[in-house]
């Protein structure tokens, strides 16, 4: 519960201090950077996220795919 808790407040974060770069320093930042700065935190909220439900549903992914 703690850790969803703490997961979720890392992305929320990251993502409203995207939207006070981008609001703030408008002339500094180019068009290309903000895409950037949105996609590294769309990574991030994968990685914390959609990554540990695949290995809870799929658990043998680990392992490849000898078997």
């Amino acid at each position: 519960m703690i850790r969803a808790f703490v997961k979720w407040s890392v992305v929320i974060a990251l993502a409203l201090f995207g939207v006070w770069v981008e609001r703030s320093l408008p002339d500094l930042l180019p068009d290309r950077l903000d895409r950037y700065l949105m996609l590294v935190i769309v990574i991030i909220a994968v990685q914390f996220f959609l990554l540990p439900k695949f290995d809870r549903l799929w658990p043998k992914r680990k392992e490849g795919w000898a078997e």
